[in-house]
Order: structure tokens, then C-alpha cells, then sequence
């Protein structure tokens, strides 16, 4: 295989145009590859120096096919910037004004916003908070929530670079929906903080916790609540005796050593009662200082309108 031929290969990962294979090698050599199955075709063409076509290659022929000056955008710059996404078709956007038709696997996109201005990497993709925001669009609240935590978690993007690309959209799908839960989002590292934050926190009025705090050497806390020696802890994992239950309980001692009192509540209790855990919460709050009051939330007019609904139809069964 001619040298050219083998560091496009390597800078490719393993793809390849047709026109760069056949410029290089010529058409003979290239078909005699495919013929054997030592080479594999991607779409027509592009092809695959490699036993099986996979994510890498997918994501390089979106990039040939969209020539100079396109780049990745969506899922497919998500995965190309090291985060786990189940990929669909490539998208591709195009500088204008490019035209490239749709084949299956690929779209094709004419950038009108900019978001060409400013791609990395070798394999060119978009900013990932631009990129965040494009998917973000057909997500769901709780998708959109775990996507933007999970990529602010990782260090993938910076809360106020993701903030300042949803101001410069001068149309934004859900937009109230993704400014106020940026607005929520620093020191969260999960949907369920975010839920708790959300049901329990600013629903019921209760203080607002600081996030992501140390209190002791080698830990942090999801929830600290400085003035009131409180913390609390929200965990979606199931807790078996393990290493990581032994670490949670070293840090509960380590806190209570201190003064501090904890809190720890899983999926089921800030999901499915975020109004009981709130009342738990404002009375260790109280313990400490907090002088309330607790606001009752619309969950929590419900359960009083229910209570009081059960409670007369008792009366009118049993006659009194």
C-alpha cells in the first residue's frame, strides 16, 4: 500500500474516500480489497479499510462526504467529543451554500447560526454546547437535564459557555424550559439533584443548599446547608454492602463528627415523595436555626385536598 495512502488511513481511522483511495493506489487494487472483504464500503464511496464498518468510520465518512469546511454537529459531534451516545444518523453541517442530498445514516445541514465559525478537533465537529443545545431540542425535560449535567459533570462544557450559545439563538426551542434549568444547573451533577433542587427545594421554600461542597478531606456533599449544620445526600444507586455504601458511611461519621447532622434519600423518595421529604428536611432545618416557614407546594394541596376527600367519605360510611 502506498505510503500517502496509509497515513490517510491512520488520520482517518480506517476510512477513506474513493477518490483519495484511487488517487493514490488506483481503482485495481482498491476493488481487489473490497472483492476479498478486506476492505469494507461504507456508502457510496466511501469505504473502510477494516473488517467491520464501525462508529469511527461512520462518523469519517459523514465529514468526506460533507468536504472541506463541513463538520459533525448533534450526536454524532457528541460522540466525537468523548461522550456515550447512542448514534442514529450522522449529522453534518454544511458551510453555506452547500447542498448535499440526505442518503441513509447521514443528514445533511446548512449552518445559518454560526456554528461552523469555531470546530475542532481532527475529525471537525461543532462546539459540544451547540451541539448540546441542537439535541437538547428533541429531548424531553428529564433527557434534557441528565444530557446537560452529564456533559457539565464530565467537564465536557462549561455552564456558562452552554449558557452564553442559548443566548445567542435567536430561536430556541423550549427556551424558558432550557434557561431556567441552566439557571439551576450549577453544582448539579444528576437529574435527581436537579430534582430535588426543583420538588423539594425551591418548591417548599426551604433554604438553598450550596452543591458539590467538601466538608472533609477526600469528599463532597451534594447538598450542604452551612448555617443549619445539615447536609443532604441524594443517591439514585441501590445500596448494597460495598465499598462505595462503607465510603458513604465513613463520610455520614466523618460529618457527624463535626456537628453536622446528614440526610440521605433515594430515587423513590425526591420522585415519588418530594413533599414528605421536604417537611423532613425544614424540621432538621428547624433543629438548627431555620426559622421557615415551609411552602406548601401544589403536591402538597393535592394530598391535603385528599386527606380531607378520604377522611369525609370515612364519615359518610360509617354514618356520623
Amino acid at each position: 500500500m502506498p505510503p500517502e495512502l496509509s497515513a490517510t488511513l491512520r488520520l482517518q481511522e480506517g476510512a477513506v474516500s474513493r477518490a483519495q483511495a484511487f488517487a493514490a493506489w488506483g481503482p485495481s487494487p482498491v476493488r481487489s480489497l473490497l472483492a476479498s472483504g478486506r476492505w469494507q464500503r461504507v456508502t457510496d464511496g466511501i469505504f473502510a479499510a477494516t473488517s467491520e464498518v464501525g462508529v469511527r468510520q461512520r462518523l469519517w465518512a459523514g465529514y468526506l462526504l460533507g468536504g472541506d469546511g463541513s463538520a459533525l454537529g448533534g450526536d454524532a459531534a457528541l460522540v466525537a467529543g468523548g461522550m456515550p451516545r447512542l448514534l442514529g444518523d450522522v449529522d453534518v453541517w454544511l458551510p453555506q451554500p452547500t447542498r448535499r442530498r440526505d442518503r441513509p445514516g447521514w443528514e445533511f445541514r446548512r449552518d445559518g447560526l454560526g456554528r461552523l465559525d469555531h470546530t475542532s478537533g481532527t475529525l471537525p465537529r461543532i462546539r459540544l454546547e451547540e451541539a448540546l443545545l441542537d439535541v437538547g431540542q428533541h429531548l424531553d425535560l428529564v433527557g434534557w437535564v441528565a444530557l446537560a449535567s452529564d456533559a457539565l459533570r464530565e467537564g465536557k462544557v462549561s455552564l456558562e459557555r452552554l449558557r452564553d450559545a442559548a443566548g445567542r439563538r435567536p430561536r430556541l426551542s423550549h427556551r424558558r424550559m432550557v434557561t431556567d434549568i441552566l439557571a439551576d444547573l450549577a453544582g448539579v451533577e444528576s437529574t435527581l439533584e436537579w430534582a430535588y433542587l426543583r420538588d423539594v427545594e425551591k418548591a417548599h421554600g426551604l433554604p438553598t443548599g450550596r452543591r458539590q461542597r467538601s466538608l472533609t478531606v477526600g469528599t463532597r456533599s451534594d447538598v450542604h446547608y452551612d448555617e443549619h449544620a445539615t447536609v443532604v445526600e441524594v443517591d439514585g444507586r441501590h445500596h448494597a454492602r460495598s465499598e462505595t455504601s462503607f465510603r458513604d458511611l465513613d463520610r455520614d461519621n466523618a460529618h457527624t463528627a463535626l456537628g453536622t447532622w446528614t440526610l440521605r434519600y433515594g430515587s423513590a423518595d425526591v420522585r415519588g415523595r418530594p413533599c414528605a421529604v421536604a417537611r423532613q428536611v425544614a424540621t432538621v432545618l428547624s433543629l438548627h436555626g431555620w426559622s421557615g416557614p415551609l411552602t406548601p407546594c401544589r403536591r402538597c394541596a393535592g394530598a391535603c385536598e385528599r386527606s380531607c376527600r378520604g377522611e369525609r367519605d370515612s364519615l359518610e360510611t360509617s354514618g356520623e
